[in-house]
């Protein structure tokens, strides 16, 4: 039963806190520029070989006929040109990621500290409590949702908070009633 079908009916569902369940849920969302990072990775290391094959022939060329070894020349620099900017490219998405990373990591440390987590959802809003802790959210603050067989995610208005909720971290009904109210709530 959901909140839509009975204006008077509250819904609470216990969570389990386990740092893994968001880990897994954020890699997941990460997949694309992990993927992106590594052909990066691969891209260079081709391009290397390229650049190592053009500089000895180019050093061969240079015995046989100058005019060759301006153009092998010119390519190597052209290549090595386009190697450091690569270089500068990858390093500023692997830190973007690592920045990600480190911002969730000190969420999830904050979140180390509760001992006991539960969702109650309501007619009007959802309350997330950590330990006694409530943090409320109207439904009518929430701009949209995102959810796969793995987690479901609360998107809040700018300048109102996200909520994720692993499915891990609750009994599988329990992630079904989410997922429906969550969409009742704010496809309405």
């Amino acid at each position: 039963m959901s909140t839509h079908e009975n204006k008077d009916h509250y819904i609470e569902i216990p969570l389990t806190f386990d740092v893994d369940h968001f880990w897994e849920v954020y890699n997941e969302q990460w997949q694309d520029e992990i993927i992106l990072i590594d052909r990066r990775h691969s891209d260079r290391f081709y391009l290397g070989r390229i650049l190592t094959a053009l500089f000895i022939f180019g050093f061969i060329m240079a015995f046989i006929n100058g005019v060759w070894a301006f153009f092998i020349g010119v390519g190597i620099v052209l290549s090595v040109g386009y190697q450091v900017k690569m270089a500068n490219d990858l390093q500023a998405m692997q830190q973007k990621l690592d920045n990600k990373r480190a911002d969730v990591e000190k969420w999830l440390d904050g979140l180390k500290t509760a001992h006991s987590f539960r969702l109650l959802l309501t007619p009007d809003y959802f309350t997330l409590f950590q330990d006694e802790t409530p943090h409320q959210m109207p439904w009518e603050k929430c701009q949209s949702f995102a959810a796969n067989e793995n987690y479901l995610m609360v998107i809040g208005q700018p300048q109102e908070p996200n909520f994720i909720f692993p499915r891990k971290s609750m009994k599988e009904a329990d992630f079904f009633t989410l997922t429906r109210t969550v969409e009742e709530k704010i496809l309405l």
